[in-house]
């Protein structure tokens, strides 16, 4: 696999824990919406190769956004991207994966994540919505914990303006007094907003126990198996 060079040019910080890393590459990097890449990271003498979920659509560019949360005590990835800084360049290998937008779009569009999970559905809503320009209806299902940990939070709140088909619907299972919005697990929202999984494409992202638990879901609702696409984190 050819090695491709990335230029850090932008750091920019999301949540206390979560920041986004934008790249540019001379080299020419070639990615469908929701691929991933093998990055190279220095850390204390040694390289460490880390996947990551690439955050920006195709049509931008030789632009890459990884959004990476920092693990307290945490090697071989997190941290070292923490430590990167602008200017500073790094090597990777990619684009992989087939966890990507499924044309034709027919009847609604789910995206369920949690956590960092949602780095590929930022990616992806931007394209439906920027690039495809899409008319259908197009939901965001979104868990954390608190409410400072919420990913992209106002990012998704301007798109909602903006485009009146799309849904963001951010959950907290840690949710302070002062939440005015939905509390438990986004296995509550699918429960809550979806009684029927008629012609609904359903994309999911996140830890695996997540991801098995919404897959059963939504097969229990009889979701069609064959529109449901996810990535799951070990």
């Amino acid at each position: 696999m050819k090695k491709v060079l990335l230029k850090l040019v932008k750091v920019e910080e999301l949540t206390p824990t979560v920041k986004e890393f934008t790249f540019t590459s001379s080299d020419g990097v070639i990615f469908k919406t929701g691929q991933w890449m093998m990055l190279e990271l220095p850390e204390g003498g040694q390289i460490f190769k880390r996947s990551m979920s690439i955050a920006s659509p195709e049509y931008e560019k030789n632009k890459l956004d990884f959004c990476v949360k920092r693990v307290p005590n945490g090697r071989g990835g997190s941290k070292a991207m923490h430590l990167l800084s602008v200017g500073q360049t790094i090597q990777a290998s990619g684009p992989f994966g087939l966890f990507t937008l499924r044309a034709p779009f027919e009847g609604d569009i789910m995206l369920i994540a949690a956590g960092s999970g949602i780095s590929p559905f930022k990616a992806m809503i931007l394209d439906l919505l920027k690039d495809k320009k899409v008319k259908n209806e197009v939901y965001l299902l979104f868990g954390n914990r608190t409410e400072d940990e919420i990913i992209y939070k106002i990012f998704f709140e301007e798109l909602a303006k903006e485009h009146k088909n799309f849904h963001f619907i951010p959950v907290l299972s840690r949710a302070g007094e002062e939440w005015g919005g939905e509390n438990g697990r986004v296995q509550d929202l699918v429960k809550k907003y979806f009684s029927s999984g008629k012609n609904k494409d359903v994309y999911i992202c996140g830890m695996k126990e997540m991801v098995l638990d919404v897959v059963a879901l939504l097969e229990e609702k009889e979701f069609d198996s064959k529109r449901i696409y996810f990535e799951r984190y070990n």
